[in-house]
């Protein structure tokens, strides 16, 4: 007994100790948290895919979402029971490739392994093909990790605070999980972005120079990845030699800032950032900790020309959840409003900003749109809590998540066609769905296309004198020009209306003009005693109705005084002077002495 009481209390002990570093380790992986440790969509000119079910490997795909007829497809990677295997996070390079290539990496929770996963899709039979699993390491899984693909799908990278994996795409040659060279000057490094290009990238992380620094700071650095092809390791780029640290324009930005103990926490959503390169060397960095939004240009390997916007004075973080260039001169913004602590959600907005310099964003500019707006809602479909947006810049669509992993994308649309955000396009078991393009309706015309800081324009009514018919099968940019001679064509009319079919009625009322005084007084003698004498003013007057209450009097008066002097009608007379005493109409008893 004693024995079995001792095991049984080892057995407790080691549950006592063991159990908060399990719960620890998998705390971060929720099967239906979609915004923890890293993106879970990506996409390029042609391809989309996004994760549909981290716990089940499940993913959706879309191809040639641009065409009328583009092709879903819903991927299942067969996992194993006992495994419990979890995605962490995808990526795709900007380039079209043939065999629609992406990458994602996957943790298992129970033997603590991650692995990268090179997979491709065929659309045709909508068929999953892994090219290449790659084991990555066998420890706890980083709460805070990277994953890029650089822009012609030739090499990937993955990196946490301190070790890094790089895999050349052509031949597959890849070296182990190793810790990457960085500057002497950080001590602690929390990854928190990464974008490549084809041979140089742009990494935002926050950085501690030493173990007494209470707060993170935010930096971005140049990533050099060209001796990456030849040497796929992690000491092949040195991490970082130079990098430029983000200024805080505010006090209480210092104050939400990660702070120095965030690597021994789980996954926290406010720290992650965006990043996004367009075709002038433009970077844009989304800092939603910050409520800002910053702008680089990118000149050898510095940064240069900063610019920077913080709407608002009140106090909130979300804004720069995500960025993205639409075209080289058109930025889009997913713009979060959170509490200060990102725990209330408060509303979510996609806005777009056309620069036309590299110092043309900043706090004193507007949103040249917004969405959702009042004639354009979010589709019903989705959650309004957006937690993704993606610009590709190739295609100029806008491809946004919500809360719950559903997919929504926005095309150009053509002149006399507008987009459609209110309704969604996809396939069974697809959590991808395309907002349809619509002829603008009878009455209603848009002149140009929409793309760049213009996808979000609809129909305007067509002016007076114009006229547009949608049912029309010939296509226009204008509404039609109508002869106001012969027809007549209000705003948004949808036919010339010929003039002869109306019939013309007066709504004019007649009024009395009013008086040029406009005292109470001066009013009240003009009405009282007023010299028109027309019937319709003088029934209005109140003269009129005194003089017929005087007249009554008067003939009352000479009634009586003619009863005095006849002798025969005393008794009549007594009795009148009787009832007029007990009414005492005027009182003091002046009616009595009046009618003596």
């Amino acid at each position: 007994m004693k024995m079995l009481k001792r095991r049984l209390g080892f057995l407790i002990g080691f549950i006592w100790i063991c159990c908060p570093i399990l719960i620890n380790s998998v705390e971060d992986f929720i099967a239906t948290d979609f915004e923890t440790l890293g993106p879970i969509i990506a996409a390029n000119d042609k391809l989309i895919v996004s994760v549909q079910d981290r716990t089940a490997i499940t993913f959706s795909a879309v191809y040639n979402y641009l065409s009328s007829s583009p092709q879903y497809c819903t991927l299942s990677y067969p996992v194993s029971n006992n495994t419990e295997l979890y995605v962490t996070m995808i990526a795709m390079a900007k380039t079209v490739l043939s065999n629609n290539r992406f990458v994602f990496v996957v943790h298992s929770i129970l033997d603590q392994k991650t692995y990268m996963y090179i997979a491709s899709i065929t659309f045709s039979s909508c068929a999953l093909t892994i090219i290449r699993s790659t084991y990555m390491f066998n420890t706890t899984y980083p709460p805070y990790s990277v994953l890029q693909v650089n822009s012609i799908g030739t090499l990937v990278i993955y990196l946490d605070d301190t070790n890094a994996f790089v895999q050349e795409l052509t031949s597959y040659t890849w070296s182990p999980w190793a810790p990457f060279i960085r500057s002497s000057s950080i001590y602690f490094l929390i990854p928190a972005a990464l974008e490549l290009e084809d041979t140089w990238g742009v990494l935002a992380f926050f950085y501690r120079q030493n173990v007494a620094s209470s707060k993170y700071r935010p930096a971005i650095y140049y990533m050099n990845i060209t001796n990456c092809f030849a040497s796929p390791n992690a000491t092949c780029f040195t991490f970082p030699n130079s990098y430029t640290t983000l200024t805080y324009e505010a006090s209480w930005q210092a104050q939400v800032a990660p702070p120095n103990d965030a690597l021994n926490n789980n996954y926290y959503a406010l720290y992650s950032m965006a990043l996004s390169i367009n075709g002038n060397n433009r970077l844009l960095i989304g800092a939603q900790f910050m409520n800002t939004v910053f702008q680089y240009t990118i000149s050898s390997t510095y940064f240069s020309s900063v610019n920077r916007r913080c709407p608002g004075t009140i106090v909130t973080t979300g804004f720069g959840k995500a960025v993205g260039w639409l075209d080289n001169t058109t930025i889009a913004v997913l713009a979060n409003n959170f509490t200060i602590d990102y725990i209330q959600w408060r509303s979510s907005k996609i806005e777009v900003y056309p620069i036309v310099s590299s110092s043309g964003f900043s706090n004193t500019i507007s949103p040249y749109a917004s969405y959702p707006n009042n004639r354009q809602q979010i589709w019903s479909g989705l959650d309004g809590r957006l937690i993704n947006m993606l610009a590709v810049s190739g295609s100029g669509c806008l491809i946004y998540m919500d809360y719950y992993s559903k997919v929504h994308v926005i095309r150009p649309s053509e002149a006399s066609f507008y987009v459609n955000t209110e309704d969604g396009l996809t396939s069974t078991n697809n959590t991808i769905a395309i907002a349809p393009n619509i002829r603008c309706s009878s009455g209603t015309i848009k002149d140009i296309a929409a793309y760049g800081k213009d996808i979000f324009r609809y129909c305007f009514l067509c002016p007076e004198g114009t006229f547009y018919a949608g049912n029309s099968s010939s296509l226009t940019t204008v509404c039609t020009v109508c002869n106001t001679t012969m027809y007549f064509c209000p705003w948004g009319a949808v036919t010339a209306l010929p003039l002869s079919v109306l019939n013309i009625y007066s709504q004019a009322q007649v009024y009395p003009q009013s008086p040029e005084s406009d005292s109470f007084e001066d009013i009240l003698l003009v009405n009282m005693f007023s010299t028109d004498f027309s019937s319709n003013c003088l029934i209005n007057t109140p003269l009129l109705y005194a003089m017929i209450i005087m007249g009554a009097g008067c003939a009352f008066l000479l009634f009586m005084g003619i009863l005095k002097l006849t002798k025969k009608c005393r008794k009549p007379r007594r009795m009148m002077k009787k009832i007029f005493k007990q009414t005492d109409l005027i009182g003091e008893g002046e009616v009595k002495y009046l009618l003596l």
